[in-house]
């Protein structure tokens, strides 16, 4: 917070001279001919969501959102009549790029059931969000905080009540329903083993309490018996940690996983 309020003093003088920022902290050495792409990403922390030209004031966020710790911030251009302003959502623990997407949607979900969509009907009661969807990556990029171009419409509102919390993936990921992400490493399989991986996955989930550790190790078998390489089994491996009843625990059992399928394929 300390480092995004001290960008917001800043005076810029157009929006191309800010420097760029990400809820991802990416690594260039994991995909050849990409530095930023949704493969590089190790993980992220905190979710980045823009709005431009909705009926949503930025005031009401954190009505919406009353017991989550959150940024709320103009954009360079916000004005009052064309507002453009930045929500950074502070989570408690770091989460893979699927997880940041389900996240975003869950999020964007409860905007809709506050009235605000995408594009309403005019003669519809729900009103224009303003998100911008096509910041829902996880390798999205964001200019950092700044001064409006117009002093009168800088704000930068860091709303920590002491009913406020970070954001708990854990607990907010058990409630967004099953799907497999445009970007999955499913996709890279044939469309039938794509229901498989999902399959795999719902079955994961779904485990009793107390069999972690085995039905995450199975997980990753039914992942290989499938067709997916090493590198796709650990991404989703990584990115399904998120979802267990003890993520740091599932988070420290991949390199054992995949230790023992490296075994397992040179032996074969």
């Amino acid at each position: 917070m300390e480092a995004m309020a001290a960008a917001h003093a800043r005076n810029i003088t157009s929006k191309a001279s800010n420097p760029l920022f990400s809820p991802a902290i990416f690594d260039p050495g994991l995909t050849p001919g990409s530095n930023r792409g949704r493969d590089n990403i190790l993980y992220l922390q905190n979710i980045v969501l823009d709005f431009e030209n909705g009926d949503l004031p930025p005031e009401e966020i954190p009505n919406l959102f009353p017991d989550l710790q959150l940024i709320v911030t103009n954009s360079y251009g916000h004005t009052t009549d064309a507002p453009r302003f930045r929500v950074i959502i502070l989570t408690s623990a770091t989460i893979g790029p699927t997880a940041y997407e389900a996240l975003w949607d869950a999020v964007a979900g409860k905007l809709r059931e506050a009235g605000y969509i995408k594009s309403p009907k005019a003669t519809s009661r729900l009103k224009k969000s303003g998100l911008d969807r096509s910041k829902r990556s996880a390798n999205s990029l964001f200019y950092l905080p700044a001064q409006a171009a117009s002093s009168s419409d800088t704000f930068f509102d860091f709303h920590n009540g002491h009913q406020c919390r970070p954001l708990d993936p854990e607990q907010w990921l058990r409630n967004v329903p099953l799907e497999m992400p445009s970007e999955s490493p499913a996709d890279s399989v044939a469309p039938a083993s794509a229901a498989g991986v999902a399959e795999a996955i719902a079955v994961w989930r779904s485990s009793s309490p107390g069999k972690g550790n085995d039905a995450f190790f199975t997980l990753a078998l039914s992942l290989r018996t499938l067709g997916l390489d090493l590198k796709e089994i650990e991404q989703v491996l990584s990115e399904q940690a998120a979802f267990a009843r003890s993520p740091a625990e599932r988070r420290n059992q991949i390199a054992s996983i995949m230790q023992s399928l490296s075994k397992a394929r040179r032996a074969a």
